[in-house]
């Protein structure tokens, strides 16, 4: 569909960008932005070239964020070098990366560092709009915006022209080595910080996707190696081969993987059947593809967890792709860890989930993924210390993700630090707006601090996405308070779970509704039925939210069953 506006963004900004999106196109503007206007099937890289060649403005929503995104600064580098007008739209006022500042020094940009910001993407679209016409600037606001300082013009003065520079071939040659060597440096930055951490391992950071993948791949070989070597660390001759390892030599099996990963991590129902869309395409270019098979075991994992399908379902489905991944390299890191993951949270089996995390730390210590759900294990097993190790390594190899933030928030309440886990939980919100993983457990540490009316809020935001049940927990509340809201949910996700098999629930999020007011003998006879189909959400026990029926002799036995710890 033909557009005008292409937008730029980190997916971290996704909500902002969003926002942009929706207001221009209210106005008549047609917009492009990644991953909504992707064709499935379609290259990555190559829909972002043609959206980019095929726009007459193009917008970047500027913030700390989006300032250190090789992929934004690729966009911005397309964008220059087809001569569009460009206007970045400053969310937050920091200074701007070498990078972004050779490209967009001199082009129009707008500050939109105080709320309300649709406010000032009013203001920008008919920036755009006069951008799009060439036409002179005849709005009123705008002129107030350009004499206040809020909208800035570029030095050449011309709309529609872009920076006004040329680009030679040769010179987008540099800026793209310019590229690489600042991942270099950032790469040389950090390593020396985690080795110290991590006994002189070495952190390999992936490269985002380029083409001739296979060059690129070898280049980090030889980063990597050589960082080591300055480092006077030894890589052991698995870790070399690790090294040396090519994840593909498809451009467009790896884009679908980058693709599946984004909706991977979005942990709704709807961003998990298009995760498993890319991941199969990736198998289909790819078929020896091992992040491809990995991929897939996750989405069903993740569907399990969240009572999208019965934990028979996902344990198998899961595991048969997961087994075909073993088959290609039963060595490497994420299928070592994937494992682990079903061996802890699909058969309860704690000792060969520990071995399997272990391993795979060892062939690959900075998977921050890895590290994250090692130390919900060891919160399960009663290690919180052990497990808060764990998750600020995983926090300080991927800090700004929100699938990481939430694991972190989680091992705080388990810790029975309950306002850091509140503080963690919302910066997992900011990162993610709405963010579901999150929203599902917060009301427990609001509840266990006593600051019930967010415990409920936070429960009807969350439950907003099925109306019935947000009803019943909007007239529960009305009848008895937060403790009626509770009853209310748990007695209508309960009955719809014994008469309707095809509207699955998890038994332990009914449980922990009942335990959360005391109502023992629903909690206790909830958390027997959990345990009879093996509920991915069993081996949590020792959440505090269970103090209320800890001491229950059947609450006891379960643990036993399990082999777990309960006090």
């Amino acid at each position: 569909m033909p557009h005008d506006v292409f937008i730029s963004y980190s997916s971290v900004d996704k909500t902002a960008a969003d926002t942009v999106c929706s207001i221009l196109e209210n106005d008549g503007v047609r917009c492009w932005m990644a991953p909504r206007d992707i064709t499935p099937g379609v290259p990555f890289a190559e829909a972002i070239i043609d959206a980019i060649k095929e726009s007459k403005v193009f917008i970047l929503v500027y913030s700390q964020n989006s300032n250190h995104s090789s992929q934004v600064i690729k966009e911005v580098d397309r964008a220059v070098h087809h001569g569009l007008a460009v206007i970045t739209l400053r969310l937050e006022d920091v200074p701007m990366s070498k990078q972004l500042e050779y490209y967009i020094s001199d082009v129009h940009w707008l500050d939109a560092l105080t709320p309300p910001l649709e406010e000032h993407i009013n203001r920008l679209s008919k920036v755009v709009k006069m951008l799009m016409t060439k036409d002179k600037v005849k709005d009123d606001d705008i002129e107030k915006a350009i004499s206040k300082g809020t909208l800035r013009l570029g030095r050449t003065g011309k709309p529609g022209s872009g920076t006004g520079r040329y680009r030679s071939p040769w010179k987008s040659a540099v800026a793209a080595a310019a590229v690489i060597t600042a991942i270099l440096v950032a790469v040389l930055l950090v390593i020396p910080r985690l080795s110290k951490q991590m006994d002189k391992s070495v952190a390999v950071l992936p490269f985002t996707n380029l083409s001739d993948l296979s060059k690129i791949f070898a280049m980090q070989s030889e980063v990597a190696q050589s960082v080591a070597k300055e480092l006077k660390a030894v890589i052991a001759p698995e870790e070399k081969q690790l090294i040396d390892k090519i994840p593909t030599e498809n451009p467009e099996a790896y884009e679908a993987i980058q693709k599946g990963q984004y909706f991977l991590n979005k942990f709704t129902a709807d961003a998990l059947d298009s995760a498993l869309q890319y991941f199969e395409l990736a198998k289909k270019i790819d078929p020896e593809n091992i992040m491809a098979y990995t991929g897939i075991g996750s989405v069903w994992t993740f569907r399990q967890q969240w009572g999208l399908v019965t934990p028979a379902e996902g344990n198998q489905k899961g595991m048969d792709a997961l087994m075909q991944a073993y088959a290609l390299d039963s060595n490497n890191a994420v299928v070592q860890s994937n494992l682990a993951s079903k061996k802890v949270w699909g058969t309860f089996d704690w000792e060969g989930g520990e071995s399997g995390f272990k391993k795979s730390i060892l062939l690959n210590p900075n998977n921050a993924g890895t590290r994250a759900a090692y130390s919900h294990l060891l919160n399960i097993l009663g290690r919180p210390d052990e497990a808060l190790e764990q998750i600020d390594i995983a926090l300080k190899l991927d800090p700004v993700n929100p699938f990481i933030t939430t694991f972190y928030a989680v091992d705080l309440f388990m810790a029975r630090k309950y306002e850091e886990s509140i503080k963690a939980h919302n910066e997992a919100l900011s990162l993610e707006p709405g963010y579901p993983f999150a929203l599902t457990n917060l009301w427990q540490p609001y509840y266990m601090v006593g600051r019930t009316e967010e415990a409920y809020e936070t429960l009807k935001s969350f439950w907003s996405m099925d109306p019935e049940s947000l009803k019943s927990l909007e007239q529960g509340y009305l009848k008895d308070g937060f403790r009626g809201a509770v009853l209310s949910l748990a007695d209508r996700i309960g009955e719809i779970w014994t008469n309707n098999p095809q509207q699955f629930f998890c038994p332990v999020d009914i449980a922990i509704y009942y335990s959360a007011v005391q109502e023992t003998d629903k909690a206790i006879y909830w958390l027997e039925q959990a345990y009879k189909i093996r509920d991915p959400n069993l081996p949590y026990l020792l959440l505090p939210v269970y103090d209320n029926v800890r001491n229950d002799p059947r609450f006891i036995e379960i643990a036993r069953k399990m082999n777990l710890p309960y006090k």
